[in-house]
């Protein structure tokens, strides 16, 4: 069964907006060193589960952290954009994953790399979704 990032994964590269800005330098944790700009990742920051008298009921409610990173912070923002008109508020089924609701909680800039001069934005969203 697929999980909640592959589900991510799928939503963010499948929609055409940001497949034209990233293609599919959509990667987790980190974006390799040597990657094409921009590019994007995604972690998993922390989950709550919801428990119930018989245990874990399958509702799970992870933080995700998606990076933007850009040559410049118009690339940077750009991708940012994108990304959030593709999943903000989604409902649905991806990949085999029962999606009950993506809510982008917070964006901000980050810093610009003092050794490359790349530019960052990251979002973190609250997805809600069923493991079972």
């Amino acid at each position: 069964m697929a999980g909640i990032e592959e589900a991510l994964y799928s939503l963010v590269i499948g929609n055409s907006s940001v497949a034209a800005l990233i293609s599919t330098r959509f990667t987790p944790l980190e974006i390799p060193q040597k990657a094409a700009l921009p590019a994007a990742c995604y972690q998993v920051i922390t989950t709550s589960r919801v428990y119930d008298h018989e245990g874990p009921d399958g509702f799970a409610s992870p933080r995700i952290q998606i990076t933007m990173t850009g040559k410049t912070y118009k690339e940077a923002k750009d991708v940012a954009r994108a990304i959030r008109t593709a999943i903000n508020g989604y409902r649905g089924v991806k990949s085999g994953v029962t999606v009950f609701g993506i809510f982008l909680e917070n964006e901000y800039d980050g810093s610009s790399n003092l050794e490359t001069g790349f530019a960052t934005v990251r979002q973190d969203y609250r997805i809600n979704w069923s493991e079972k």
